[in-house]
């Protein structure tokens, strides 16, 4: 389930959907996936993909990246969790518990391809399942609204449950393309659906706006969510009918798969066997504070201003806007100035979001959320950023038979602290009338400046195999 706009970078656009409640990380495991070589079949050189599968592959990424916008964890379910009344501690959780699940799916996907089941069945059923759980919060959001029990709850298991599923999907997608469409059109294909999600989630973000302007604002929220697993499901229809040749997934060739646990013990290994990765691990942690900059204003927006009318559809128009706007600057900077320059840009613009908003406390300036808006744009660009290059970066350097290895326990370790900052940014976005938490988040990003001016990335260069010692 393509969210193309991911990643508008040569490293990572052509491999990895995101799905609507998933982190916005791109998978980094499978950046030498099956995306990147056709479909292993006796008549693969002859094999010609029906004409039918890119406007249905368009169409079903227009819609699931539309849902994307309308349901992400980073800046949505944050928002929703904490207008609903639920806690602001769960709320600042829902990222990193999406990491953990999305860990879970990489595992768990590789064994139903290998099954009878299609790829594109696999991807249709993890998007049905997405659309269920969008179902559910919505269901609850307006008939236990009042229960805080009942809303942390729920909301813990839509973070755990869809990151599963989205590390499910993203695996059978990348089969998909691989076999569903010629490689000369994978690029092009994943940028349409970018800019088409996003331009239908501005859409339906500023006419669900008009149409819920006079009732419940809770009521208008819930109602961007029922919209998501509405179009969740037109997503799913359009990939069963998409027209791929079904090569189950063999593990004998690649030989017998390694636990959760020895893929940890070996990237331990790793990391005290190669100080550029050591160093990347900190530099990581460092820059959570801009990964986390979207959901901190999420949270501070939902309590300042979650119960006006629209103020959620504004963040999603504004976030949609920020993502397409991002994967044409951010690639332009990847091409000129390399990785440490997209960590230069991303971390400076989660400086400015912070610094702004210490200023607008300061002047008593935050009575409508179009200005917190702006910030969101700020933090959008600077999360989008930062992923890409962390990513990209690894991929670049890492060896090919310990990239997936080095993904899973970079990532899990970066989930690990993300979860414990997370639970700090939460608690300090809840706090309104004074100045000092986003002081803090300022602070921190000063830092994550520092460390970004202090990094050694270079350009993208496949030559390279590691970086310079």
């Amino acid at each position: 389930m393509p969210g193309p706009e991911q990643r508008a970078t040569g490293v990572s656009a052509h491999a990895h959907p995101a799905l609507p409640v998933a982190p916005a990380d791109p998978p980094v495991a499978l950046t030498h996936g099956a995306a990147d070589v056709p479909p292993v079949s006796p008549d693969a050189s002859t094999y010609q993909p029906p004409r039918r599968n890119f406007p249905l592959l368009l169409a079903q990424g227009g819609s699931y990246g539309l849902a994307g916008k309308l349901a992400s964890t980073n800046i949505v379910l944050p928002f929703l969790c904490a207008a609903l009344g639920g806690s602001l501690i769960v709320a600042g959780l829902l990222v990193p518990l999406g990491i953990i699940g999305t860990l879970v799916g990489y595992t768990v996907g590789p064994n139903l391809l290998a099954s009878r089941l299609p790829s594109r069945t696999v991807m249709a059923l993890a998007t049905l399942g997405t659309a269920t759980l969008l179902f559910a919060l919505a269901t609850v959001g307006l008939l236990f609204r009042d229960s805080t029990s009942a809303v942390n709850v729920t909301f813990l298991a839509i973070a755990l449950g869809s990151g599963l599923l989205s590390g499910i999907g993203t695996i059978a997608f990348t089969n998909v393309l691989a076999s569903a469409v010629q490689r000369e059109r994978r690029r092009r294909l994943l940028f349409t659906q970018a800019a088409l999600g996003g331009l239908l989630a501005s859409v339906v973000a500023i006419v669900s706006t008009w149409m819920f302007a006079g009732r419940d604002p809770v009521v208008g929220h819930i109602a961007l969510e029922w919209i998501a697993g509405a179009f969740l499901v037109v997503s799913a229809g359009c990939s069963l009918l998409i027209g791929v040749e079904h090569v189950p997934t063999t593990t004998a060739k690649a030989g017998p798969r390694r636990s959760l646990v020895t893929t940890l013990r070996r990237g331990a290994q790793a990391a005290r066997r190669y100080p550029w990765l050591r160093e990347y691990l900190i530099q990581q942690i460092l820059f959570l504070s801009v990964v986390l900059g979207t959901t901190f204003f999420s949270i501070r927006v939902a309590a300042l201003h979650g119960s006006v009318p629209g103020s959620l559809a504004v963040i999603i128009a504004v976030t949609s806007l920020g993502l397409v706007v991002g994967a044409v600057l951010w690639e332009r900077v990847l091409t000129r100035r390399g990785f440490r320059g997209m960590l230069i840009g991303g971390t400076m613009c989660s400086t400015l979001a912070a610094a702004g908003a210490v200023t607008v406390e300061r002047l008593g300036l935050v009575g409508s959320p179009f200005v917190h808006a702006i910030f969101i744009l700020l933090a959008t660009l600077a999360n989008d950023a930062v992923s890409v290059a962390k990513s990209a970066f690894l991929v670049e350097n890492a060896r090919p038979e310990e990239l997936s290895e080095l993904s899973a326990f970079t990532q899990l370790t970066i989930g690990v602290a993300s979860a414990v900052l997370a639970v700090a940014i939460a608690a300090l976005a809840q706090v309104h009338g004074t100045v000092w938490p986003p002081m803090i988040l300022l602070g921190l990003n000063l830092l994550a400046v520092g460390a970004a001016w202090r990094s050694r990335y270079g350009k993208p260069s496949p030559e390279s195999p590691t970086p310079p010692p």
